[in-house]
């Protein structure tokens, strides 16, 4: 690349702030803010020299245009994902730019099918849904299974979290529990094949390490981790998922039975009370997010089985992360040209290792016949 300006959209946001932060301090690319008004102070000060901001309108074209214009990689922080669609995407391959979003809105992936070939012959990259939900929830057994098994028979992965979750961030957990089935199912496989499963019946209480303990999840199967499972031929796989928090489950739950979720304003009001209801669930408590990870198979021709964790408490700082990781990525020639999940990145050992880096922590446990281990692998 000539120039390597990452222009991050909704730079003085939650996830923006974050993805900024690591893009000044672990590389030297030069940085362009765009928002609905300039940063305060305390944001500049932060930029170290190396940052410059734009006024942007997302939903004015001459604005969006001018933004993209001046950058290489453009990174999508604003949201609600599921409002904003494809109009940043489109307007990146208009201007010949790489586009890097965190949302999890199924629909880009899709819409930038069609122009797929046009990005390769123009020599640029997408890299969609790469926060942490979804993003690192399938990076991460992609990664696990690729560095300790030759072949899997049985996976169970669960995911958990709450947050003081933003009005945007609520919105787009209200368009995803209404959208399940459209990039997400409630399936499970068994003996090499997908079952459908009713979503709310087939819950079950899984046993997580702490501080979460035994918790309710329900079957939900993202359709990036269904390539996993059917490429890596998998015969036995359960994905589990919920919101760690009464309010906040009983909130989705009944954001999902009263289809609270067909319109706009019915969006904005589930996402009120989803704002809401997480409040009340974090009340004298503290944010976290997990992932947790069994899956038995061979290595070497030996039976593994193995038990691999992951937890954070900082959603918003993750998410960010997980995007700037893939901007430097791209901007260091790591990613092929066209569009790509976060699932499809080719080196998911590089990612999970710049990760890592950033203070995060992975436990292991691995039973092989008689043999036990345990190991926390840090960076």
């Amino acid at each position: 690349m000539k120039k390597t300006t990452i222009g991050i959209i909704g730079g003085y946001g939650q996830v923006g702030r974050k993805a900024v932060r690591y893009l000044l301090d672990e590389t030297s690319h030069t940085l362009l803010l765009g928002g609905r008004s300039t940063p305060d102070d305390s944001m500049q000060d932060r930029a170290q020299g190396r940052s410059s901001f734009m006024v942007l309108d997302l939903f004015q074209d001459e604005s969006l245009s001018a933004f993209c214009d001046a950058c290489d990689i453009v990174i999508n922080c604003a949201g609600p994902s599921s409002v904003i669609g494809d109009r940043v995407a489109m307007a990146a391959l208009r201007h010949s730019v790489h586009y890097v979003d965190p949302g999890g809105h199924n629909p880009v992936y899709h819409s930038l099918t069609a122009h797929n070939e046009e990005m390769k012959s123009k020599g640029l990259i997408s890299i969609l849904a790469i926060g942490i939900l979804p993003g690192l929830s399938e990076l991460f057994p992609i990664h696990e299974a690729n560095r300790s098994f030759d072949t899997i028979t049985d996976m169970e992965y669960s995911y958990i979290g709450r947050d003081r979750w933003t009005h945007n961030s609520a919105y787009d957990i209200a368009w995803g529990v209404g959208n399940i089935g459209k990039g997400e199912a409630s399936i499970i496989f068994e003996q090499g094949k997908p079952k459908e499963v009713n979503l709310l019946t087939s819950g079950k209480t899984v046993q997580l390490p702490q501080p979460l303990g035994d918790r309710k999840l329900f079957p939900v199967f993202r359709e990036e981790l269904r390539d996993f499972v059917e490429s890596r031929n998998i015969e036995n796989a359960r994905v589990y998922g919920n919101n760690w928090g009464a309010w906040v489950s009983l909130a989705t739950i009944a954001v999902r039975l009263l289809h609270w979720h067909g319109t706009k304003s019915q969006l904005h009001q589930s996402a009120d009370l989803i704002v809401k209801a997480a409040q009340r669930d974090l009340k004298d408590k503290t944010p976290g997010f997990m992932l947790h990870l069994t899956m038995k198979g061979t290595k070497n021709g030996q039976p593994l089985s193995l038990a691999s964790t992951l937890y954070f408490e900082d959603t918003y700082r993750a998410t960010g992360i997980c995007a700037a990781i893939a901007a430097r990525m791209i901007a260091e020639g790591n990613i092929p040209t066209g569009r790509h999940w976060a699932s499809e990145i080719p080196d998911t050992e590089l990612f999970m290792s710049l990760f890592q880096q950033q203070k995060y922590d992975i436990v292991r446990k691995y039973d092989s016949g008689s043999i036990f281990s345990v190991r926390k692998v840090a960076a």
